[in-house]
């Protein structure tokens, strides 16, 4: 485990018409330079969830020299969906440290986004926004939503809370194009076809057993990475399913020491080490 000291703080990075939206920050002790930051969007169907789900990745990466900041956003509810708003939000994190990149010591042109299901949906999406992608050197996705009409067609037979209607405000019929803009395959691919996004590195992590985002979603995605010739690792993890990676605190698990975060653990270092050296 990693030995720098760090410090946490919890901090409003932007206001929304409806809320305030809270980070929590794990900051390690100051060196000779600066260091890299990473930012983890949690998952919960863009419905549910909080940052305090990577209360454990947080502390651990810091003590490994990143400056991490895990977010709040804004959550769907029936009266409330949520895209595009969302995706201000994401910005507006990364925004946030950017303006206070000397305050923090970190250097804003060495930027991670770690994201787990519907974080790794956005955290793509962040890293397709013109303003930040020269700087995000490297994203992580784990078991993550890339196309979400698939997802769509997924929840009808597998469960009843309708996430992503309540998410979109419709139906892929009844907004095709908004479902294609909010598919990280479908941006990502006309990113690519422009020349964007072709060295931004990904690592790609899944369970053989998902049942609730089908891993064919990950599968499918380092197809289309390969594809284009974009460095990436793939990593499946035999007999796991879904929220394995981030603390829910209505179930087991979850942990840094829990399996297969035991095994990720290493990998992930290495690849950080390599994307943001």
């Amino acid at each position: 485990m990693g030995t720098i000291t760090y410090t946490k703080e919890t901090v409003c990075y932007t206001r929304t018409d409806r809320e305030e939206l809270y980070a929590d920050l794990y900051i390690p002790e100051k060196g000779a330079g600066t260091t890299p930051l990473l930012v983890m969007i949690h998952g919960g169907a863009w419905k549910a969830g909080s940052k305090e789900m990577n209360q454990e990745w947080g502390p651990f990466l810091a003590q490994q020299g990143y400056c991490v900041m895990s977010i709040d956003y804004r959550l769907a509810t029936p009266e409330y969906a949520t895209w595009p708003g969302v995706t201000e939000d994401v910005r507006a994190a990364l925004a946030y440290m950017g303006e206070r990149a000397a305050e923090y010591h970190v250097d804003p042109k060495r930027v991670g986004l770690i994201g787990d299901s519907c974080g790794a949906h956005l955290s793509i999406l962040l890293g397709l926004e013109e303003e930040f992608s020269p700087s995000v050197r490297a994203i992580v996705g784990v078991y993550g939503v890339y196309d979400v009409k698939q997802w769509w067609e997924h929840t009808q037979t597998s469960r009843t809370d309708d996430p992503v209607r309540l998410f979109m405000g419709g139906t892929p019929s009844d907004m095709p194009d908004a479902y294609l803009e909010a598919s990280p395959m479908y941006r990502l691919e006309q990113a690519l076809q422009r020349g964007k996004m072709k060295e931004t590195p990904f690592l790609v992590v899944w369970g053989d057993e998902d049942e609730v985002v089908s891993c064919q979603q990950s599968k499918d995605f380092v197809q289309l990475l390969e594809r284009y010739q974009v460095p990436h690792r793939a990593i499946e993890y035999p007999g796991h399913k879904h929220f394995w990676f981030s603390i829910l605190p209505w179930l087991e698990g979850g942990g840094i020491g829990d399996e297969p975060n035991a095994q990720l653990i290493p990998e992930l270092l290495d690849f950080l080490q390599d994307s943001l050296k």
